[in-house]
């Protein structure tokens, strides 16, 4: 607690003086660095793709629906897409996946559903963990593309416990699911973590007009949540350079056809880890832009990710995430523009 609240003073004394102050403390890439991801051994598990980026959604009905499989396989085959994201959580498993269906599934297995507001711990039983996860596991119809260890972690209104909680439930999860032979990353750095973590690096490194275009184009604040937030993020990929996941995983939302915030966010994610970067929750925000659409998968495609899974819910209104399907499962502007870039 003593770091966290001298994270915290840091950072506002950094913004509040024009960033004229020192940041907060994060592992220097100088020097340390690999200039390409190190890939662990492939002969056992399922490799990288291979410089194929492997695009996806996570299509949410709009409210409670009878046939909430149905709808989704209806948008999904509209997008002309072969993944999709589905989550099974270990207290309650629900009765039918998508792992039911012709679609490839990257899978986020939780310990209890994530909700805002709900503050769940982090189990602390490791071995209890591991034969709940093997379980699920060894029920699946089919294997999933990807297992995804929790859904952001360092969110604080998802989660309440540290972030060496998490990395011990992680390391647990490795090794299971692997037994398998399916690979697995973690839960997925929240965006306003990344980006202010990119922001962090660069005031480290002396980038400051970086750092204010980055400030400026993202809108980043130096709250205490967003501090308290990559503060965990920070010690979780420090953690996953050492971990052997087959992948680092980042969310992110943005409002502009400039990718260069993205990209760069990628390749500090590689640096800092050593990993491949995927992201199983990536979105446009605000409002309706197929521009803003067609610019993010280009990116994504030119940096070779070997997973994107594309946000499709039901947020419509203020600076949340943009659905790609209407109500009734009919593409709109930004799913014909999804479509189109495939």
């Amino acid at each position: 607690m003593q770091a966290v609240n001298k994270l915290l003073v840091l950072c506002m004394l950094a913004f509040l003086t024009a960033f004229s102050c020192n940041t907060p403390r994060q592992a220097s890439n100088k020097g340390t660095v690999p200039n390409r991801p190190t890939r662990r051994n492939t002969d056992t598990y399922p490799g990288p793709t291979g410089g194929t980026t492997h695009f996806g959604a996570l299509i949410g009905p709009p409210g409670p629906r009878q046939n909430a499989i149905g709808f989704k396989e209806q948008v999904a085959r509209q997008l002309n897409i072969q993944y999709l994201r589905d989550n099974i959580n270990l207290d309650s498993p629900k009765a039918h996946t998508l792992l039911e269906t012709g679609f490839n599934v990257v899978l986020n297995i939780n310990s209890s559903a994530p909700r805002k507001g709900k503050h769940t711990p982090f189990t602390t039983d490791t071995v209890a963990y591991k034969r709940r996860l093997a379980a699920i596991l060894s029920s699946l119809p089919k294997k999933p593309a990807l297992v995804v260890i929790e859904n952001e972690a360092n969110n604080q209104n998802y989660y309440s416990g540290s972030a060496q909680d998490y990395i011990n439930l992680l390391r647990a999860a490795i090794g299971v699911v692997h037994s398998y032979n399916i690979p697995v990353t973690d839960a997925g750095t929240t965006g306003v973590a990344v980006k202010y973590l990119l922001y962090q690096h660069y005031m480290q490194n002396g980038m400051r007009q970086q750092a204010e275009a980055l400030r400026q184009l993202q809108g980043i604040r130096a709250g205490r949540n967003v501090i308290e937030s990559a503060a965990f993020a920070d010690s979780v990929l420090t953690a996953l350079r050492i971990l052997p996941v087959d992948y680092v995983n980042m969310h992110w939302y943005q409002n502009t056809t400039n990718t260069q915030d993205l990209e760069a966010a990628v390749n500090y994610l590689k640096q800092r880890t050593g990993k491949e970067v995927i992201s199983n929750e990536m979105g446009e925000s605000d409002k309706p832009d197929p521009d803003v659409v067609a610019a993010m998968l280009r990116a994504c495609k030119q940096m070779q990710l070997p997973y994107v899974i594309w946000y499709s819910g039901t947020s419509t209104t203020g600076a949340r995430a943009q659905a790609l399907h209407t109500s009734n499962g009919t593409l709109n502007i930004n799913g014909q523009a999804f479509k189109k870039a495939l």
